[in-house]
């Protein structure tokens, strides 16, 4: 179903990608608008706190600087200040309680006033509107806010300052009253700081945010750490808003990423009124990222959700539309494999789409492909039997080529004692005549006659010796030459078996220093097939002199044989150059040769390999290392079935 499965999934995953491409840029780009309008909005935000908060204290200071002028336009506030002259007459002056009913009326006036109050510098003293009087070691001169007063034409703010009394943070909306260029008193509104926290709370959008008041110097007007309200300045040194003074300064109410205590903010600043105040806000950079990332994960969730449904979509309009192309490639498969019967559905072929036309092609080259099947059937048939018959061929011719070395060998070995009993005859023929002569002519004396016996005697224990060794060398033959096909089972030495070989293919090493050397126990008998056994020796021992041999001058060739309890085990090795790892994996494959072209077949080994798998039921393993000689592993069943 492989191919039903790629046409349909490969269109929906090359859309899908390309939706998944264009979404995700989408994202991508929604993610960062939505990123930088989440900041965009944060500004705005601050700075309408900001704008709102300033309006606020500005409103403030105004009130009071307009309250404050409004004290130094009362006729009775001023001639109290001007005939005031001692601290006894503070009290006793006729127009006292008329000025602290005013510093009362005007404290009244308004919630955000803490004090309202009037000082004079030639008696040193002032005056609240709660009644309180100073004591004795006040000093005009010394307050915080004389300095300011005394330079200041009509009403000024002072910076915040600590209260005489109280001890608390205020800010004084402060005028010098002055006739013919001298003061000769102060009126004063104190605006208590409290508030300010208050306020600055509105510039907080998250828990974790901060918020600060400054001066335009630095001074701090409000912070969370109280002691440093007016006592410290955010500029110096030791200060960790210290870093960031020219961007405070800048007031530009843009967000500043910096980090403090090691934690993220956004630093933003902006300007509170006129005199330069500045508030300055930390905003939680966590608490932004997450509003950020809060929104992305719901564009994420919608894009998914969204790709899924596309993915279905695209994957079931593909499938509708490439049914047909599917069941065409069924209908092919099918006949691949072999159903010539199956045809092209009509409803396909009697369309006028491109599927129609592909249809009429496909049932054309499903006809082609039927009626020239038979014939290439019938073809393979005919091949596969001259095939067959030429490799039964090729084997039995390479199974006698063994048989014709066995044969070459016996015939040069047994050419010797018949040609010494050949020459022992005819030496005895002669003696023989020679003596008849000298009968027939009277001449053959007693020592002629013992001479001939013992020339006799000699000759004929020679030529039984002779023609002993003829008829071993005749037995060896027969042993290892018997048509295996037609031989039956027999019992047999191991050991005879292996002389018999080694003994019969003594010509194709006895002119060089090549030895065969066989440990076998002459006890060891088997009941199988001696001529298949021959032939598998025979094939190895020609393996090792023509191929491992080639470019030794010295080769050894040894096969020992352990008894074991059913079987036989006979271990063949010799010390040649041995086989690569290639030639190892191949060496039981048919006409695999490394000697292509030099007379080699290549079915040596596919023949040692079957007469021991099949005719002598056992089993042949190499257990060489590459490159280092040859050794085999022969076992074979003492008793084959």
């Amino acid at each position: 179903m492989r191919a039903k499965a790629n046409l349909s999934v490969k269109i929906t995953i090359v859309i899908s990608i390309t939706l998944l491409i264009t979404l995700g840029s989408s994202a991508i780009f929604i993610f960062n608008y939505i990123s930088d309008m989440t900041l965009m909005n944060l500004v705005e935000v601050t700075s309408l706190k900001a704008e709102s908060i300033s309006k606020d204290i500005t409103n403030i200071f105004e009130n009071a600087k307009l309250a404050t002028d409004y004290m130094g336009m009362q006729s009775h506030i001023k001639t109290y200040l001007k005939e005031v002259e001692t601290r006894e007459e503070i009290a006793k002056h006729h127009l006292y309680d008329e000025v602290t009913n005013i510093l009362i009326d005007i404290a009244e006036s308004n919630d955000r006033y803490f004090l309202t109050w009037i000082a004079n510098e030639k008696a040193n003293f002032y005056i609240d509107h709660l009644g309180n009087i100073p004591e004795d070691d006040y000093d005009v001169l010394k307050r915080p806010w004389y300095s300011y007063a005394m330079a200041a034409e009509g009403v000024a703010l002072t910076p915040p300052y600590i209260e005489w009394i109280t001890r608390r943070v205020v800010i004084s909306s402060i005028e010098a009253l002055r006739e013919n260029g001298k003061v000769y008193g102060f009126v004063v509104v104190d605006i208590v700081l409290e508030d300010v926290p208050g306020m600055l709370q509105l510039m907080k959008q998250g828990d974790n945010d901060i918020s600060y008041l400054i001066t335009g110097d630095g001074t701090y007007v409000y912070t969370p750490e109280l002691d440093k309200i007016v006592e410290k300045n955010m500029f110096d040194k030791e200060d960790a808003f210290h870093l960031y003074e020219k961007e405070i300064k800048s007031a530009s109410g843009q967000l500043i990423p910096i980090e403090m205590d090691g934690q993220p903010y956004y630093l933003v600043s902006h300007s509170v009124d006129e005199r330069g105040w500045i508030i300055v806000t930390l905003i939680d950079a966590k608490r932004v990222e997450e509003e950020v990332r809060d929104s992305g994960l719901l564009i994420v969730l919608i894009l998914i959700g969204t790709i899924v449904a596309v993915m279905y979509l695209v994957y079931v309009l593909v499938k509708l539309t490439t049914k047909p192309y599917t069941l065409l490639v069924d209908y092919g498969r099918d006949v691949a494999e072999g159903h010539l019967s199956k045809n092209i559905p009509d409803k396909y072929l009697k369309r006028f789409d491109e599927m129609g036309a592909l249809s009429n092609s496909f049932q054309s080259i499903i006809n082609t492909f039927r009626n020239i099947n038979k014939t290439l059937e019938d073809e393979i048939i005919r091949k596969n039997q001259e095939l067959e018959s030429q490799f039964e061929l090729i084997v039995e011719q390479e199974k006698y080529a063994s048989l014709g070395l066995v044969v070459t060998g016996i015939a040069h070995e047994i050419n010797t004692p018949i040609g010494n009993a050949l020459s022992v005859s005819t030496f005895l023929e002669n003696k023989a005549m020679k003596l008849k002569t000298k009968y027939e002519q009277g001449l053959m004396s007693k020592d002629d006659f013992i001479e001939f016996q013992k020339t006799e005697e000699q000759s004929l224990s020679l030529l039984i010796e002779s023609l002993e060794n003829a008829t071993k060398i005749i037995e060896n033959f027969k042993m290892i030459s018997l048509n295996h096909s037609n031989e039956t089972k027999r019992k047999f030495s191991i050991y005879n078996v292996l002389s018999a070989v080694s003994f019969s293919l003594k010509s194709e090493y006895v002119q060089s220093k090549h030895k065969i050397d066989i440990n076998c126990d002459e006890n060891i008998v088997i009941n199988s097939y001696s001529s298949a056994l021959s032939q598998v020796i025979t094939h190895l021992v020609m393996n090792s002199l023509k191929h491992g041999f080639k470019t030794l001058e010295e080769g050894w060739i040894q096969m020992t044989v352990k008894n074991l309890e059913d079987d036989i085990e006979i271990c063949y090795q010799d010390n040649g150059c041995g086989m690569t790892s290639e030639n190892i994996e191949k060496m039981y494959i048919p006409f695999y040769t490394t000697e292509r072209g030099k007379g080699a077949s290549g079915l040596g080994m596919y023949i040692v390999f079957n007469l021991i798998s099949q005719k002598l039921g056992g089993t042949i393993q190499y257990t060489g290392e590459p490159n280092k000689g040859m050794k085999f592993i022969i076992v074979l069943p003492k008793n084959i079935e």
